[in-house]
């Protein structure tokens, strides 16, 4: 995955699917500490493929982000609306 998402501040994001371009439809959620991020792409006419990445965040001494893939998945074709977090 080019890290260009997150415009060259987050490193170590290699091997996840890219991100679609326009990041219209990219959303950011935090779960267990971690930050997860779904998108979607069009997989044909009809139907649209959401990708879910779970990345565990690590801020090192010389101020450089980096991103641990724990791991990523492509569910059944949905419709992304929301993300939310919730503790319980």
């Amino acid at each position: 995955m080019d890290a260009g998402f997150f415009n060259g501040i987050l490193q170590g994001l290699e091997g996840l699917p890219e991100f679609p371009g326009d990041c219209n439809n990219v959303l950011l959620a935090e779960h267990g500490g971690n930050l997860v991020v779904l998108w979607d792409e069009f997989a044909g006419e009809d139907e649209k493929k959401i990708w879910c990445a779970e990345v565990s965040l690590e801020r090192r001494s010389n101020g450089q982000v980096w991103g641990h893939i724990k791991w990523y998945d492509e569910p059944e074709a949905y419709e992304l609306v929301y993300a939310l977090s919730a503790i319980v």
